[in-house]
């Protein structure tokens, strides 16, 4: 792809961007995320390009660059990842404008960097909660599982309590399912999720509890299989606790339902 071509995909996109930005909209459907994809597999190209506008006085462009940083770095993995990284850390320093703070958590979590982290931690702080949102998504792609920096275990056991529930439900999914981090406050914070308001967050507590074994789950997961209505993660959580006790529990189950032939062979 040409340079003028990415450089038109990325200009229609920023007026489908400024369109939603300009209605007070929080969802990027609309938001030209297909164009600046499509952009983004010129690789190098679009990563110079987006770097160029990452300086632009236009929110609605910075935020629009970082994005297409964002996909390119998803798209061309290690090629750009590093390089993205950086420049999408050094924005974070001096903006201030809540969405394209938005955009750099969900682009860092793209860049896989666990130079990373500072950032998304300091950004974890947002009084924006669909940043905190970004923040929680992102940082497990940014922890180092063998040894998770104890910053970032930090912000998403907060962001697991967070007031709003959309936050809380994937911070704690992130805490418990995508990171395979553990210890006493991990536990802490897990548990104390599954006495969550919001059905799905007291899913994703139990099923991170299962996935470390923790005794607590089993009953848990024994409540959760006897509703009427059971979500897959019980099942994925029955498959990681792989206790007998829960086998006249799951009997009955449709075998083709997500999840339930796995919970069963355990």
């Amino acid at each position: 792809m040409e340079t003028h071509e990415v450089a038109e995909l990325f200009d229609r996109a920023v007026q489908r961007l400024r369109r939603v930005v300009d209605s007070g909209g929080s969802d990027d459907s609309d938001g030209g995320s297909d164009l600046l994809r499509h952009a983004a597999g010129s690789g190098a190209v679009a990563a110079r390009l987006a770097v160029a506008h990452l300086a632009d006085a236009d929110r609605v462009v910075r935020a629009a660059a970082c994005d297409l940083l964002g996909f390119a770095s998803n798209v061309h993995g290690d090629d750009l990842r590093s390089d993205a990284a950086t420049a999408l850390i050094a924005l974070a320093d001096t903006e201030v404008d809540p969405d394209v703070h938005w955009s750099i958590a969900r682009a860092l979590g793209a860049t896989c960097d666990p130079r990373a982290l500072p950032t998304l931690v300091a950004l974890a702080g947002s009084p924006d909660s669909d940043v905190r949102f970004q923040v929680a998504a992102a940082l497990p792609m940014v922890l180092i599982d063998d040894h998770p920096p104890e910053d970032g275990v930090a912000a998403l056991i907060v962001l697991s309590a967070d007031a709003d529930p959309e936050v809380r439900e994937w911070a704690t999914f992130s805490l418990g399912w995508l990171s395979t981090v553990d210890g006493n406050a991990v536990r802490q914070a897990l548990w104390d999720r599954t006495r969550d308001v919001e059905p799905g967050v007291r899913e994703e507590g139990a099923r991170g509890l299962a996935r470390r074994r923790d005794s607590r789950a089993l009953a848990l997961v024994r409540e959760l299989l006897a509703r009427e209505e059971v979500h897959t993660f019980t099942f994925q959580a029955a498959a990681c606790l792989a206790d007998e006790s829960l086998l006249p529990l799951l009997d009955g189950f449709d075998l083709t339902a997500d999840g339930v032939a796995d919970a069963l062979r355990a």
